[in-house]
C-alpha cells in the first residue's frame, strides 16, 4: 500500500512538472517517457549484449 501511495505521488509531482513546460518540452518529455526507439542505433544493443547473455541464463534458474 505504501508503493501504490508514493508512485502516486510522484506520478502527481510529474503530472505539475509538465504541466509548466513549454509546449515543444513537454513533447520532448512525453516522446522519452513512453520509451521510444526513434534515433536510436545498433551501439546500444551491442553495449547491451553481454548483459544479456549473462542475465537471461540466470533468469531461467
Amino acid at each position: 500500500m505504501v508503493g501504490i501511495g508514493i508512485n502516486a505521488a510522484f506520478g502527481a509531482g510529474l503530472v505539475i512538472f509538465q504541466m509548466k513546460m513549454e509546449p515543444n518540452n513537454f513533447m520532448k518529455a512525453l516522446i522519452w517517457l513512453s520509451g521510444t526507439i526513434w534515433g536510436t542505433n545498433w551501439t546500444f544493443v551491442w553495449a547491451l549484449l553481454p548483459w544479456l547473455v549473462v542475465l537471461i541464463p540466470l533468469a531461467d534458474l
